[in-house]
């Protein structure tokens, strides 16, 4: 019974494969590999493309998509301390008492607010010291986002604004949708730049906000209540807009997370006194503007029309005709080495960079960005026309990281890797670049893409990753294990070779004995 239920599931895989390849061709294939993150990077550039006068039918788009997506990743593990390197040179530290606010804040803007029933709200307050004082939660539409008031007493009297955005977890494409955007001049009293232009839709939700919460804002003031606003992803964006309006009369300050570019620079740069934006490292909302998406799609459409893609396309479809033929047959590791060397990075469009947009809008105030350094993350203090922020990166993890999972964890690791650092016993694991791997897979040795359907060079590049306990460049099949490294800084579980998995000693872990 088992070995006819096993038969059964590759012929299934065989007959979708044949029918993709019957149906749409060539492009059926990039469908096949299509899954989880990789599927949602290619979805969302698909959606970024839509901004643009650019032709490209959506099967070449989704192949273009695909092998950029291989190629950029083989480019930065090349380079494991290039965004390090970048970030450190445009940036300072974040002071501790801003990390402390941004820890106390998270759990109202991410989690809180988007609950529906006031009973839920209220209990998620109780857990983190807050009580509810106002809120609209049942319902939010366009134009009428739903929002909540809390305060606390302690360390301070703190009455915060949390506006509810778009849940990019569940309705990923609604993130888009909200990023339509109509710049709309406006006038702000007591900012210093007197106007500017502002992302419409959002303007008017802040609007209604604001209008909604007038007595309330009044009465907490005079009570002594520091006013805050918080929000993620839309609700960021109605947030800062708010706090900008909030400014003069109350002396508001805001916290987002994920908040999208919604004001013109000179405004931008007057909130950097009172607005702090974190932001993930390859979070795209953020970095979404006229000239950071025509610079995105243009390295697609180079990436489709190179020499590159047709080879990897011609290689990755003559496997998939071979698997075919054998109903989808298992792979397994083979008793022979391989011996070709790590292929070079294709040279189409170079490295992503920054697109210059100086009559577009920005993420107003200050940005807390998150960075990679290996296999920890840390961050610093950038300003809105930080290159890395004026950038989209072709990623898989471009709208992953937009999410509100994605955020808590980021802000735990930071917390981590600061708290390790500070012990005797830190313990940093240097990556081997992409560049410097061996022809096989140092664990079992064989190739690298031996447990995929296809072999070809772009393959390669998405099937290599860094083992974090040793940093070694290993096969994906051999790190499917995950561990945590608190000595690294490393508190959410990561890949882990095979070797280091069943090591006693294995660096960054915490002994047998300590425990």
């Amino acid at each position: 019974g088992h070995v006819a239920e096993v038969f059964s599931s590759h012929l299934q895989a065989a007959v979708m494969g044949v029918e993709a390849v019957r149906h749409y061709a060539k492009y059926g294939m990039a469908g096949l590999f299509h899954r989880d993150q990789l599927g949602e990077a290619v979805s969302g550039i698909r959606q970024l493309f839509s901004k643009t006068t650019v032709q490209l039918d959506a099967s070449s788009l989704t192949l273009g998509s695909y092998y950029l997506l291989a190629y950029r990743r083989k480019q930065r593990r090349d380079e494991p301390l290039a965004e390090e390197r970048e970030v450190q040179k445009h940036s300072r530290a974040v002071p501790e008492g801003v990390m402390e606010v941004v820890q106390w804040i998270l759990p109202m803007a991410l989690h809180m607010v988007f609950q529906t029933a006031p009973f839920d709200a209220q209990r998620l307050c109780h857990h983190q010291g807050w009580e509810l004082v106002a809120e609209r939660l049942g319902s939010s539409e366009p134009g009428r986002p739903a929002f909540a008031v809390v305060a606390r007493q302690r360390p301070r009297k703190v009455a915060l604004i949390c506006i509810r955005g778009t849940d990019a977890e569940n309705s990923p494409e609604e993130v888009f949708a909200d990023l339509r955007v109509t710049p709309e001049p406006v006038v702000i009293p007591g900012l210093g730049t007197g106007s500017g232009f502002v992302h419409r839709g959002m303007w008017d939700s802040s609007t209604f906000v604001q209008r909604e919460l007038e007595i309330p804002i009044q009465d907490l003031s005079a009570a002594g209540y520091k006013i805050m606003v918080t929000g993620h992803s839309a609700g960021a964006g109605v947030g800062a807009l708010l706090a900008l309006r909030l400014r003069q009369r109350f002396s508001a300050e805001f916290v987002g997370f994920g908040t999208p570019t919604v004001c013109n620079l000179a405004m931008a740069k007057a909130a950097e006194a009172f607005c702090i934006n974190v932001v993930n490292a390859y979070d795209a909302i953020p970095r979404i503007s006229a000239a950071s998406v025509q610079t995105l799609v243009e390295q697609v459409v180079t990436t489709f029309h190179s020499p590159e893609c047709d080879e990897d396309y011609a290689e990755d479809m003559q496997y998939l005709r071979e698997r075919l033929k054998n109903v989808w047959e298992p792979r397994v590791r083979q008793s022979d080495e391989p011996t070709d060397p790590t292929p070079e990075t294709p040279k189409l469009g170079g490295q992503a960079k920054a697109a210059a947009d100086v009559g577009g809008l920005f993420v107003p105030g200050a940005v807390m960005y998150t960075y990679h350094v290996e296999g920890t993350l840390d961050c610093r203090l950038v300003r809105c026309q930080f290159p890395g922020l004026l950038r989209l990166e072709a990623h898989h993890r471009m709208l992953e990281d937009h999410t509100a999972a994605s955020y808590l964890d980021a802000l735990r690791m930071v917390q981590a890797r600061r708290e390790a650092t500070q012990r005797p016993d830190f313990h940093r694991v240097a990556w081997q670049p992409f560049r410097d791997a061996s022809a096989a897979c140092p664990c079992c040795r064989n190739r690298y893409t031996w447990a995929s359907t296809s072999h070809s060079r772009a393959q390669r590049f998405r099937d290599m990753t860094n083992c974090r306990g040793c940093g070694r460049v290993v096969c994906r099949r051999c790190a499917s294990e995950t561990r945590t490294y608190p000595r690294q800084g490393i508190v959410v579980p990561a890949p882990t070779c095979e070797e280091c998995v069943w090591r006693r000693d294995a660096p960054g872990e915490v002994s047998v004995q300590e425990l």
